[in-house]
């Protein structure tokens, strides 16, 4: 699965839009040139650019679970990713487990 810089864009602007970043999602819709795609934002599921990050998060942790030893497996470390050897060599505090969205106040949990 691929996205094109459009439909990143699009679903940036609707996650700010759907957060209460009026201000924002207007001036990144103007600089993106968001009335320009031909992307249908009614075909476009609410929180969908959250729920591709979870997806991401999960498919993460499920290859780490399965993972080989010596096989290369993702670990996050700090803003960048680094080749890990075994599964076990991933610290538990950089292990995703879960995430929690704040959107207009209230506060969403969402993961295993």
């Amino acid at each position: 699965m691929s996205f094109s810089s459009d439909e990143v864009n699009f679903l940036v602007y609707r996650y700010l839009q759907e957060s209460g970043f009026a201000h924002s999602a207007y001036t990144f819709g103007i600089e993106s040139h968001i009335s320009q795609s031909n992307i249908n934002g009614a075909l476009v599921p609410p929180a969908a650019l959250l729920n591709i990050i979870q997806k991401g998060l999960q498919y993460t942790e499920a290859e780490i679970s399965i993972g080989e030893v010596g096989s290369p497996i993702w670990s996050h470390q700090s803003v960048r990713y680094q080749w890990c050897s075994s599964p076990s060599s991933i610290p538990p505090q950089h292990r995703p487990e879960r995430i929690t969205v704040h959107r207009g106040g209230d506060k969403y949990r969402r993961g295993r």
